[in-house]
C-alpha cells in the first residue's frame, strides 16, 4: 500500500513536534538564519491577520515568509520580548500539527495607532500580546506546508489600570 502524497514512510513524531516551539523561539529572537533552516524550501505559507492575508509559494516562499514574520513582528521599532505561551500537539494520524503561542512584544506603532483613534491613552512603552494559532505539517525534517491564524496585538493591562 502507497502512502498519500506528502506523508513520509517514517516519521519522527517526537523531532516533529519540536519544530513548531523551535520556529517560535527563532521568531522571538529574531534569529532569521534559524527560522530559514526550520522551513522547507518548498514552503506553503498561509497566514491571516486582523488586517491581511498573507501567503508564501514557491521558489522564493521562505525568503517571502521571514518578511511576512518580520513585518508582522518587527516592523519598524515593533518587537517581540519574550514568549509567553507555546505549546504542540498532534492533530490527527496523518502528520499535522497544531502550534498554539504567545507573544509579549513592545509596539510604539501600535500604540500611536491607539491613541490616534481617540482609545484609552497608551504609552508607546506598552506591551502587548499577541496569539498565533498554526497547523503545519513536516517534510524531510522542516516545515513545509503551516497556516496561521493571528488574532492581532492586543494591550497588556497592568494590575490598577482601568480599560
Amino acid at each position: 500500500m502507497t502512502k498519500p502524497a506528502g506523508i513520509e514512510a517514517s516519521r519522527d513524531v517526537k523531532r516533529e513536534l519540536e519544530l513548531g516551539p523551535e520556529l517560535v523561539a527563532a521568531l522571538a529572537e529574531g534569529n532569521w538564519a534559524r527560522v530559514e533552516s526550520l522551513l522547507h524550501p518548498d514552503l506553503h505559507l498561509r497566514g491571516l491577520t486582523p488586517g491581511k492575508f498573507n501567503r508564501a509559494r514557491g521558489p522564493d516562499a521562505v525568503a517571502e515568509a521571514i518578511d511576512i514574520f518580520k513585518l508582522w513582528f518587527y516592523e519598524d521599532t515593533d518587537h517581540l520580548v519574550e514568549v509567553l505561551a507555546c505549546e504542540a500537539s498532534p492533530n490527527g494520524p496523518d502528520g499535522q500539527y497544531k502550534l498554539s503561542y504567545s507573544f509579549r512584544a513592545k509596539s510604539p506603532g501600535m500604540s500611536t495607532w491607539h491613541n490616534d483613534q481617540g482609545l484609552d491613552p497608551v504609552s508607546l512603552d506598552a506591551d502587548w500580546v499577541v496569539e498565533q494559532e498554526a497547523y503545519y505539517r513536516v517534510k524531510r525534517g522542516r516545515i513545509s506546508w503551516m497556516i496561521i491564524l493571528c488574532d492581532g496585538y492586543h494591550r497588556i493591562l497592568t494590575t490598577g489600570t482601568a480599560g
